[in-house]
């Protein structure tokens, strides 16, 4: 948390250690990180079948959902 709260307050920098640690730790609550793919990285949570068929009802914008879908 102390590594967290002094990237946030621009009063140090974060260790890759640190980095990978956040990383992981926001990969197992469920955020998926996209790599760099022409329009910039990004962070996006995935979604089980149910939310990721409501989802794709709602949004109608194309792209495969499956590849969010979680056991």
């Amino acid at each position: 948390m102390d590594a967290i709260e002094r990237f946030e307050n621009v009063s140090g920098s974060l260790k890759r250690t640190e980095i990978q640690a956040i990383q992981d730790t926001l990969e197992k609550l469920g955020a998926v990180f996209i790599p760099e793919n022409g329009l910039g990285y990004g962070v996006r949570l995935k979604f089980n079948n149910l939310e990721a068929a409501e989802i794709a009802r709602f949004e109608c914008e194309g792209g495969l959902v499956a590849d969010d879908r979680v056991p």
